[in-house]
C-alpha cells in the first residue's frame, strides 16, 4: 500500500449528534464507520474506529484507521501525544482486550453492509466478514512465506551429493550388533548357524541362548540367538556421513538405521543435515536442517522433553570412514584427524563440535595427533573452559606441564579434570608429582585443593603418601566393633 496516499484519508472526524443514544451505551466501547475509497488507483475499504467515551467528551478523531484491500490491510494508529504509527495487526488484534470485537459497533446499518458489499460476501456481514477475510489474507501470507522458505531450502539441498554406496553394507557388517542364529537341537555338541555380520554359515560348540562367541570367519563378537525364541529382534543405530558440498563447505548427514533380523531388512533414512562453511575471512557459518516426513526444515528437531532420550533427534553416531579422504580433499578440513579421533573411541560421537573446533582451535589437531584424544573429547564436549596455552606450539607448553610429563600423561589417558589437578602440582613445583598423581588416581581422591595441596606446603609428596598409607592400614583394620574408615579417601 501507498502509505502517503493512505494518510490523506486518515483522521476523518466523527459526525454524530451530541444527543445520540450511542454515546450513552456503556456496553459499546468503540464506534466504527466504513467507506469505500479509491486510493492509488485501487478500491480500498477505510474503517475509522473512534472511542465512544472520547467522542462523548468531544474527542472526535479516530483511534485507528484501517485500510483494507482485497489482498492486504494496514492500520494507522493515533497516539495520545498526537503522533501516528503504522501497524500490520489484524482488526481483532488492534487492542489487547480479548473481547475487543464484541465491544465495537457500527455507527449506521449502511456501514455494516458496506463491508459485505466490498468483499462481495452475502453469507457474512460486519466484523465477521472483515475478520474472516483478514484471516484468509494471513493464511495466504503464511503459505507464501513457506513457499519462499521451501525454495530456499531446496536450493540449499541441491549441492548435497548422493549417499555412499557401501553405507548399508558397512552398517550391517561393522556397526549393528552381530548375532549367531541357529536352530536349537538337543544333544548336539556342534550347532550350525549363520553369522548376521558376514552372512556366512558357521558351526560353533557350547552354544547356549544369549551366550557369546567369536565368528571364525569375520572375527566379530556374536550373541547367540535361537530362531525359535528370539521373536521380532530389531536393532537401531545412528551414523554420520561427511560429504563435500563446496570447496569451503562440508555437510554432516545423520542417518538412522533400523535392522529387522527376521528378514534381514535394513531401513535407512536421513534425519538431519549440518552444513559447516568457512568464509574467506576465516569465520565459520553453520546451519542445521531436519527431515520431517520427507520435508527438510530449518533448525533442530523439536522434542517433547529435553530430559528424555529421543532417537530421531539424536545426532551422535558412528562416522562412516569409507569416503573421508575424498570428502575432505581440498577443503579446510583436508588434514583434520577425524579418522584417528573416531577410531580411538569406537563409539557414537557428535561430529559437528569437532569440525568447528578444528578451525577455531587449530591446536586440537596437534593434541589428537600426539595421542591426547581423551583430553580433546573433554574439551569439546564437557570442559570447554580448561586452562591451556593455545598460543604455544610445543606439547608441554600447550598443556602447561613439564616436558618430561608428556609421555606420562599420554599413557594415563589424561582427561580435563585430571589435567587440572596435575597442572596444580606443576605450579607448586613438586618433584614427585607423577607418583603423587598415580597415588591420587589409584585411591580416587578428588578436591585436591582441600585434601592434598595444603599439605604440600609443609611436607613432600613421598612423606605425605607414606603417612596417609600408614594411617589407612591402621584405621581401616577390622576390629570387634567394625571398621572406623572404609578406604583412603575416608581417612
Amino acid at each position: 500500500m501507498n502509505k502517503a496516499e493512505c494518510r490523506k484519508y486518515a483522521g476523518e472526524p466523527l459526525r454524530i449528534r451530541a444527543n445520540s443514544g450511542l454515546l450513552c451505551a456503556d456496553q459499546i466501547e468503540w464506534l466504527t464507520t466504513a467507506r469505500v475509497r479509491v486510493i492509488d488507483h485501487r478500491r480500498t475499504l477505510v474503517l475509522q474506529v473512534y472511542s465512544r467515551a472520547g467522542a462523548a467528551q468531544g474527542d472526535l478523531l479516530p483511534k485507528w484507521t484501517v485500510f483494507q484491500q482485497k489482498d492486504d490491510y494496514l492500520t494507522l494508529e493515533r497516539r495520545e501525544d498526537g503522533t501516528a504509527s503504522w501497524r500490520t495487526a489484524c482488526f481483532e488484534r488492534l487492542s489487547p482486550d480479548w473481547n475487543f470485537v464484541s465491544r465495537c459497533a457500527f455507527l449506521t446499518q449502511s456501514d455494516r453492509k458496506c463491508i459485505s458489499r466490498f468483499f462481495h460476501d452475502d453469507t457474512r456481514d460486519g466484523f465477521g466478514c472483515l475478520t474472516a477475510h483478514q484471516k484468509l489474507i494471513q493464511e495466504n501470507r503464511r503459505q507464501a512465506r513457506e513457499r519462499k522458505e521451501r525454495r530456499k531450502i531446496n536450493m540449499r539441498m541441491q549441492s548435497v551429493p548422493p549417499a555412499p554406496r557401501g553405507l548399508k553394507r558397512w552398517l550391517c557388517r561393522k556397526i549393528m550388533p552381530a548375532y549367531f542364529f541357529y536352530d536349537a537341537v538337543k544333544g548336539r555338541k556342534t550347532v550350525p548357524g549363520i553369522c548376521s555380520a558376514c552372512g556366512r554359515e558357521i558351526s560353533l560348540s557350547g552354544v547356549r541362548y544369549n551366550g557369546n562367541a567369536l565368528c571364525p570367519s569375520c572375527g566379530r563378537e556374536l550373541i547367540m540367538k535361537s530362531r525359535g525364541r528370539m521373536g521380532k529382534l530389531t536393532d537401531r543405530e545412528t551414523c554420520q556421513v561427511i560429504q563435500r558440498t563446496a570447496p569451503d563447505e562440508v555437510v554432516v548427514r545423520v542417518f538412522k538405521a533400523t535392522l529387522h533380523h527376521a528378514n534381514q531388512d535394513l531401513d535407512l533414512w536421513e534425519a538431519a543435515r549440518q552444513f559447516i562453511r568457512q568464509r574467506p575471512s576465516g569465520k565459520l557459518e553453520t546451519s542445521q536442517y531436519y527431515s520431517s516426513f520427507g520435508v527438510w526444515k530449518a533448525g533442530t528437531r523439536p522434542v517433547f522433553s529435553r530430559w528424555q532420550y529421543n532417537f530421531a533427534a539424536d545426532v551422535c553416531g558412528y562416522v562412516y570412514p569409507g569416503n573421508l579422504p575424498a570428502a575432505l580433499h581440498d577443503t579446510p578440513w583436508q588434514y583434520c584427524p577425524v579418522t584417528q579421533f573416531c577410531g580411538y573411541f569406537q563409539e557414537p560421537i557428535e561430529l559437528k563440535p569437532f569440525l568447528t573446533s578444528y578451525i577455531t582451535q587449530p591446536k586440537i589437531e596437534h593434541l589428537v595427533k600426539v595421542g591426547f584424544c581423551d583430553l580433546v573429547s573433554d574439551i569439546l564436549y564437557r570442559y570447554p573452559t580448561l586452562r591451556l596455552d593455545w598460543e604455544q606450539n610445543r606439547t608441554h607448553r600447550l598443556l602447561c606441564v613439564g616436558a618430561e610429563d608428556v609421555p606420562f600423561l599420554r599413557d594415563m589417558h589424561i582427561g580435563a579434570s585430571s589435567l587440572t589437578d596435575f597442572q596444580a602440582y606443576c605450579l607448586m613445583g613438586l618433584k614427585d608429582r607423577q607418583a603423587l598423581f598415580l597415588w591420587q588416581t589409584r585411591h580416587d581422591i578428588h578436591y585436591i585443593e582441600r585434601h592434598i595441596l595444603p599439605f604440600m606446603e609443609v611436607t613432600t609428596p613421598h612423606r605425605f603418601m607414606r603417612y596417609v598409607d600408614g594411617q589407612t592400614r591402621r584405621l581401616t583394620a577390622r576390629t570387634d566393633l567394625g571398621r572406623r574408615y572404609q578406604n583412603t579417601y575416608d581417612v
